[in-house]
């Protein structure tokens, strides 16, 4: 157990009972205005649709429970998008911006299991820093509903293997069985998931008890009309995958494919590293010190590490081992958890003026990103 010692006796406890950070509001005020933004501003400056909006539209025109590049969900979804918003444009970025809200609220949730709320909402602005959860995300595809179900998934699994509950176990096995119905990367996150029951103690007497059942019976029934699909249509789905990971057999695929892929990661997630170092610049003497309201657990250390780098490493040792080619974009839902696992590696000290150094960063920075996206899309002729 890790012990923290406090040097004032002002507890940061006490701070969120004043006045001076409305957490709660500042989280969901963010919410709105990034859903707004990032719905309203494409829909006024673009003039089509992203490349794989369009395809997926043609998609949609006939349901099937699956599709040449992916599983049925997101056809369905921009079915219902074009029955919202006729030929107007702006209901696939509000899906597009639903997911990544719903991805924020989860991992908001998940942090306060963990951490207190400002915490747990810097574990949440520094992902406004990564173009996945902005740019990117304009695209309403599989990726950017990853970014919305795999947080979802996270979270009801941390609460199931905590509370045993049938509800928390049947969401955890819906949302999961969701993200595979998105796209089969799924499996890397569950396998991920299943990787830790099977190391901690503590989640692992979760399968000595029936409600995970329930879980596992969700996941079926909705995946069973894809895998029916499947089998009257020549595993359409699983041959494009392969053939897309697919490269000229050549030892060098085994170092490049992976290191390129780790490098894209990072100059993604750049940006964010810089808005969070802001909280780690070194403090004034005369300026007060509040200590991390309570010690991080093993267990949710454990999780978070297990649940939130386990994707990315699996990712990385699968193109090492097979040489497989790896797209960018895949990495988008793969960040879900970076920010709570900063703060678990940093554990930085929350002081007011470090705070609100961080807030101005973070709102200069979203004000430069959108106004650099609409003259960029104003200024040329190509919309």
């Amino acid at each position: 157990m890790i012990s923290y010692h406090y040097r004032d006796t002002v507890s940061v406890e006490n701070i969120f009972k004043s006045k001076w950070i409305p957490v709660e509001k500042i989280f969901y005020i963010f919410l709105i205005i990034h859903l707004i933004c990032w719905t309203i501003v494409p829909s006024l400056v673009r003039h089509t649709l992203p490349m794989d909006s369009i395809e997926e539209s043609i998609w949609s025109h006939q349901l099937e429970w699956g599709y040449e590049k992916n599983p049925y969900l997101v056809g369905f979804l921009v079915r219902l998008a074009i029955y919202l918003g006729g030929n107007a444009d702006w209901s696939f970025y509000l899906f597009s911006q639903i997911s990544v809200v719903a991805g924020f609220w989860a991992i908001w949730r998940l942090g306060n299991n963990i951490f207190t709320p400002i915490y747990a909402l810097i574990g949440v602005l520094v992902l406004e820093g990564t173009q996945y959860y902005n740019l990117h995300a304009i695209d309403f595809n599989d990726n950017t509903l990853e970014v919305g179900l795999w947080p979802l998934t996270i979270l009801f699994f941390y609460q199931a293997l905590h509370d045993k509950s049938w509800k928390n176990w049947i969401l955890t096995g819906v949302f999961a069985a969701f993200g595979v119905m998105t796209k089969y990367y799924t499996f890397v996150l569950l396998l991920s998931m299943f990787l830790f029951v099977i190391k901690n103690k503590q989640a692992r007497k979760c399968l000595t008890q029936p409600q995970w059942l329930g879980g596992f019976i969700a996941f079926l029934l909705i995946s069973m009309p894809h895998i029916f699909w499947l089998f009257s249509h020549n595993f359409i789905t699983i041959t494009y995958a392969f053939d897309r990971v697919d490269a000229k057999p050549s030892w060098f695929n085994h170092i490049y494919f992976p290191s390129l892929f780790v490098w894209q990661q990072f100059e993604a997630f750049l940006p964010s590293l810089i808005l969070f170092a802001t909280l780690l610049i070194p403090k004034s003497s005369s300026e007060r010190v509040y200590e991390a309201p309570k010690p991080i657990l093993f267990y949710d250390r454990e999780f978070l590490f297990f649940v939130g780098l386990g994707p990315i490493v699996i990712t990385v040792l699968l193109s090492i081992l097979f040489g497989i080619n790896l797209r960018a974009g895949w990495g988008q839902p793969l960040f879900s958890l970076a920010g709570l696992i900063l703060l678990i590696c940093f554990c930085p000290v929350i002081r007011k003026k470090s705070f609100f150094r961080f807030i101005t960063l973070f709102i200069a920075f979203s004000f430069l990103l959108l106004s650099g996206y609409i003259y960029s899309l104003t200024t040329t002729n190509i919309k």
